[in-house]
């Protein structure tokens, strides 16, 4: 004896009616609206905060916003900028110049 295979009907999808499309809309206008004046009031209480500190004020703010630090300095050693130059062109002309290494 053979059975059939259960025929399984598809899921009934119901649309949103225009009222609840609406609705979401709105919902989420509001949060946008919301989080922009909550962006910038934290701008603008960021550059306040820099004001103080004079010149480069505002990029200050804007780095500690966007978690960004300063970079450090070149950690060669030399006396001059000149030196540091000099330095890491020899040192790129010896890379550059060097055999290919053995396979």
């Amino acid at each position: 004896m053979t059975t059939s295979p259960i025929q399984r009907k598809p899921p009934i999808r119901r649309k949103p009616n225009s009222d609840q499309l609406e609705l979401k809309a709105t919902i989420e206008d509001n949060t946008y609206k919301r989080r922009r004046e909550q962006i910038i009031s934290k701008v603008a209480d960021v550059i306040k905060q820099h004001h103080e500190a004079g010149r480069g004020a505002v990029w200050k703010g804007i780095a500690h916003l966007t978690c960004k630090k300063a970079r450090p300095p070149a950690l060669i050693a030399a006396d001059s900028i000149e030196d540091q130059l000099s330095k890491v062109h020899d040192h790129f002309r010896a890379l550059l110049n060097a055999p290919h290494p053995p396979v």
